[in-house]
């Protein structure tokens, strides 16, 4: 077990750049799959972190696009965790442990997809929340979403302690 591979809490200076012109592509991606109501996927997740981090210095090519737990040496046991070190070793908050990341992800993609439909009931597609209980819908469904990927953490991108790196500042 290794925490976390080579320290990639930050990212490389010379990389800012490139990383907002590759938000922007993500981003632009994610929409057109919503807009067509496209069934989110673990591919999708893997896929987005390969554009956000193309053309970036990164501490292995393996970390990209990949699971840490996925068949790698670099990934295999791949452990992150936030806070500082407690006395047994472990960070004061672990991630999900990477041999769990692969079903704790599709299980999320599964909760998340069940989520959606039944925000996609409450509001039109396309349409912007128009009352207070809408919006709350929302945010909530965002909020639990954004929680749970930094909880889950299934991306490596090397966070002992920090802030979640950039995937999970975005």
């Amino acid at each position: 077990m290794h925490w976390a591979g080579p320290d990639w809490s930050d990212d490389a200076p010379g990389d800012a750049a490139r990383f907002a012109v590759n938000v922007a592509r993500a981003l632009a991606e994610a929409a057109q799959q919503a807009a067509g109501r496209a069934v989110l996927t673990e591919v999708d997740l893997k896929g987005w972190h390969s554009t956000l981090y193309e053309g970036c210095d990164v501490p292995s090519p393996a970390y990209i696009g990949r699971f840490r737990g996925d068949a790698h040496p670099d990934l295999v046991d791949y452990e992150v965790g936030v806070g500082p070190r407690m006395p047994g070793g472990l960070p004061d908050r672990v991630g999900v442990w990477a041999s769990e990341v692969g079903l704790q992800a599709a299980a999320f993609m599964d909760q998340l997809r069940l989520a959606l439909h039944a925000l996609d009931a409450a509001v039109s597609p396309g349409a912007r929340p128009t009352a207070v209980d809408e919006l709350q819908e929302v945010v909530a469904v965002v909020a639990i979403a954004h929680g749970e990927l930094l909880r889950i953490q299934s991306l490596p991108i090397g966070v002992v302690q920090g802030s979640g790196g950039a995937v999970g500042r975005q």
